[in-house]
């Protein structure tokens, strides 16, 4: 969060609000992380089905543990390791999502108070 003295009128211009990305963006998140890897039994539909909640960062890190998981077990076996749906899933278990329901409502409640101060503005 950041203090409203940041935010307020000639300190940082426009604010955009950005919210946390859908199904479809988050598995074009996934399908993008894993594009250049190689990977068994992965359905980037699964993974975008269960990273509710997660920004974009947080699914792309899930996606990164997992790789880091593959090159753990090839380090170890000195054979290429492809991602496999149980990396998938421990990267899950070790990475919840970090924005709360609450933290959301509020950056609503932010979202449309901008909207209607901005309306506000500019009526003469």
């Amino acid at each position: 969060m950041l203090s409203p003295a940041v935010l307020r009128p000639g300190r940082l211009g426009t604010h955009i609000y950005v919210g946390v990305p859908d199904e479809p963006a988050r598995r074009a998140i996934v399908e993008y992380c894993l594009k250049e890897v190689p990977s068994q039994g992965v359905d980037a539909a699964e993974v975008a089905r269960r990273t509710e909640g997660y920004s974009g960062a947080e699914t792309a890190e899930v996606c990164n543990a997992a790789k880091m998981r593959a090159i753990a077990r090839q380090i170890d076996s000195g054979v290429a390791e492809a991602i496999n749906a149980a990396d998938v899933e421990a990267a899950l278990q070790k990475i919840p999502p970090q924005t709360s329901t609450e933290q959301l409502k509020d950056f609503d409640r932010w979202r449309y108070g901008q909207t209607r101060q901005a309306r506000d503005d500019d009526e003469p």
